[in-house]
């Protein structure tokens, strides 16, 4: 916070817009360039495809190119698929790179949700997918589980660039996936830089319908071929023995 003594501190260095929903549309992919314009902060008015709801304050929208986080008031109601324009001021955060602030939001239409970008498993990602919607083919290190979500630490086929997957627990009808470590997954959710311990970053995943089994682990384990080995090795001695 900026505690002021007087009014007097303040200085206008500009007006404020007259209508808000007048002025033009930015693109997505140009919002770093105007964060880094010396004229300094300023209201921009974009228009996407809501990709997840994060909470009351909290969406992710999409131009089909790039994502973008938006937080602000009166966001309550939105569903993935609908089509809105929001104004609001740049920010940048180093958990969660840039997003879209005090945001004034109305909803043109709706549509249908918009379907993943599938990321070839020989390209890493990078700090252009930040908050864009995703498809990624894993295998599972380790899971935990808590109260409210479940937290899976995986590496990227391809790449094997290491990330965490926070999936939200399974909702009353909804199939809580069990997984050992080894599986392969295909995780879907949004990407953001948020990392930790040395990861990439964490996918934010939507729902528990979000991460589909596509191959169990192989049943033949280190541990369990070295307990077949000396299996065989201890019956083989007692053979052995016994003639």
């Amino acid at each position: 916070d900026l505690f002021c003594s007087s009014y007097d501190d303040l200085a206008l260095e500009g007006p404020a817009p007259a209508q808000l929903f007048q002025e033009p549309f930015q693109p997505l992919d140009v919002l770093v360039q105007l964060l880094q314009s010396p004229e300094g902060e300023h209201r921009v008015r974009v228009r996407g495809q809501v990709t997840h709801v994060a909470g009351e304050d909290v969406i992710y929208v999409t131009d089909s190119k790039v994502g973008l986080r938006v937080r602000g008031s009166g966001l309550r109601g939105l569903s993935p698929g609908d089509v809105i324009e929001a104004s609001g001021f740049i920010s940048f955060r180093d958990d969660e790179g840039i997003e879209l602030t005090e945001v004034q939001l109305r909803k043109d239409h709706s549509g249908d949700p918009p379907a993943p970008a599938a990321i070839p498993a020989s390209v890493k990602l990078t700090t252009n997918d930040h908050a864009r919607l995703l498809s990624l083919k894993c295998r599972l290190l380790q899971s935990e589980s808590g109260p409210t979500s479940d937290r899976l630490t995986v590496t990227r086929l391809g790449t094997g660039e290491g990330l965490v997957a926070e999936v939200p627990a399974a909702l009353p009808g909804e199939e809580a996936g069990i997984f050992e470590s080894g599986s392969v997954l295909e995780l879907t959710g949004i990407w953001t830089t948020r990392s930790e311990r040395g990861l990439s970053g964490t996918l934010i995943c939507r729902n528990a319908r979000d991460v589909t089994l596509l191959r169990q682990p192989s049943w033949w384990t280190a541990r369990r071929v070295a307990t077949v080995l000396g299996t065989g090795a201890a019956t083989t001695l007692v053979a052995v023995l016994w003639a």
